[in-house]
């Protein structure tokens, strides 16, 4: 009998990355249900977050390019 044979142990996985995938997945589908029924998340930063930016002002511009466009056709 051998009094150092060490004994061979087995290392314990914590999971399986199926597992994993399972519930990361329904997580991230019960965070965009929740999302998707309060509108998205846009709606969702600026509700909580109270982020709207008001000196965003829309610009034209296609106008100048049209005008070139017209006056070449002429």
């Amino acid at each position: 009998m051998n009094l150092f044979k060490r004994r061979q142990t087995k290392k314990k996985k914590s999971g399986t990355p199926l597992k994993w995938f399972v519930i990361i997945s329904i997580v991230v589908a019960i965070i965009a249900a929740v999302l998707g029924a309060r509108g998205g998340v846009f709606d969702f930063i600026e509700n909580y977050f109270g982020y709207k930016d008001h000196s965003y002002s829309p610009v034209d511009i296609e106008h100048p390019t049209k005008d070139i466009v017209q006056k070449r056709a002429k």
